[in-house]
């Protein structure tokens, strides 16, 4: 299966760029993808994913250049993602560019690559109030990633949560020692 992102939102002329997550799953586990992204979107990001390419897109172009622009790359591992391809690429994307936040949907181990990095695990129904759900927004925020909402509106994530990570040279999170 393939695990390829796009933008729920319209270009804007690169002066005015949104911050973004791309966000990178197996079509298998498109039901949790969603999920997350709703919960992402609600949180005050904007959230790339393929779902969202519009017919006659060309993929690997669309996709490309979600990658390029993102400003993280959120994983979702699972048993089905391991598997693919296109998500162990978009993975490898996140980690050259210093911009990986691996999540783990069901405590499947990450493949050869991507296990010096601290898996941030969710629960399976996706409760916004988890730790596993803090700790990505907060890495988001610890990342420089900024919400879309208005200066007005209050930031989602927690501040305790960044204070607790610990950054490795990759830019993803990793155990404490």
């Amino acid at each position: 299966s393939r695990g390829k992102r796009m933008s729920n939102e319209p270009s804007e002329p690169s002066n005015s760029r949104r911050a973004t997550l791309f966000l990178s799953y197996s079509h298998i586990d498109d039901a949790k993808a969603r999920r997350i992204a709703s919960a992402l979107e609600e949180a005050g990001y904007t959230v790339w994913w393929d779902a969202l390419i519009e017919g006659g897109a060309v993929y690997a172009k669309s996709i490309g250049s979600a990658l390029e622009s993102a400003d993280a790359v959120i994983v979702m591992w699972s048993a089905n993602s391991v598997e693919s391809d296109w998500v162990r690429d978009e993975a490898a994307q996140g980690r050259d560019r210093h911009c990986l936040i691996p999540i783990s949907l069901d405590g499947t181990r990450p493949p050869l690559g991507f296990r010096q990095f601290q898996v941030i695990a969710l629960p399976p129904e996706l409760d916004r109030e988890s730790t596993g759900f803090r700790k990505l927004l907060a890495t988001i925020e610890h990342l420089g990633v900024q919400v879309a909402l208005p200066a007005s509106e209050p930031q989602a994530a927690s501040s305790t949560l960044v204070e607790r990570a610990i950054t490795d040279r990759q830019g993803a999170i990793e155990r404490p020692a």
